[in-house]
């Protein structure tokens, strides 16, 4: 397994594989691509719904506490830089921008609900738009740290040499290749999401 340096020049690194199953091993460079699959599922799902409910995303940002002249303009951007997150995480060569997007971001929620919650309010969450939103809570909260705690996984091990989400669609046509990412995307977001809510309950 090698690692790439910010100068660009590969190193070897050593990185012991993690057990799995029976008498297996889980190389931690697989772990690297189901992270980025996660984050960049739920970053791509919650970007597209909040870009779909530009209303609801304003009013969820006044609701948090950003004045109102800036209301639009944070409710409009987040959806975007969420969704810009979701495509850095894709190209091997960008996933150490995207994850430190994610924990910015994330930090940021994070603190918002905190003081909303010490405050004793429960604003809307919005996290997804009109799939689904609730009052945040301290649930919401954990979700956030869950996924910070991912994105900063990525951001430590994600320099190691992991295979690009993007090269692997090189032999297929555009169409193929945005089905089955959106595909994978979706399944990644879709399993993430029902994990850290647990079963029966729905994203909020």
């Amino acid at each position: 397994m090698r690692f790439r340096s910010w100068a660009g020049r590969e190193m070897p690194v050593v990185l012991p594989a993690i057990a799995g199953g029976v008498g297996g091993t889980v190389d931690i460079a697989w772990l690297v691509v189901a992270g980025r699959l996660v984050l960049a599922g739920v970053f791509l799902v919650s970007g597209a719904a909040k870009l779909a409910d530009l209303r609801g995303s304003r009013e969820a940002a006044r609701a948090f506490g950003v004045p109102a002249a800036l209301a639009g303009v944070v409710g409009t951007a987040l959806p975007l830089a969420e969704l810009a997150i979701a495509a850095m995480l894709l190209p091997a060569a960008s996933v150490h921008w995207g994850a430190l997007g994610a924990i910015i971001l994330l930090i940021i929620f994070a603190l918002a609900i905190v003081i909303a919650l010490v405050r004793g309010r429960r604003p809307q969450c919005n996290c997804f738009g009109q799939l689904h939103s609730a009052p945040v809570g301290w649930k919401t909260l954990a979700r956030n740290l869950a996924l910070a705690a991912i994105a900063g996984f990525l951001l430590v091990a994600g320099t190691v040499s992991s295979p690009s989400l993007v090269a692997w669609t090189g032999g297929l046509t555009i169409g193929e290749s945005i089905s089955l990412g959106l595909a994978a995307i979706s399944l990644a977001a879709a399993a993430t999401l029902g994990w850290l809510q647990g079963p029966g309950k729905v994203v909020s």
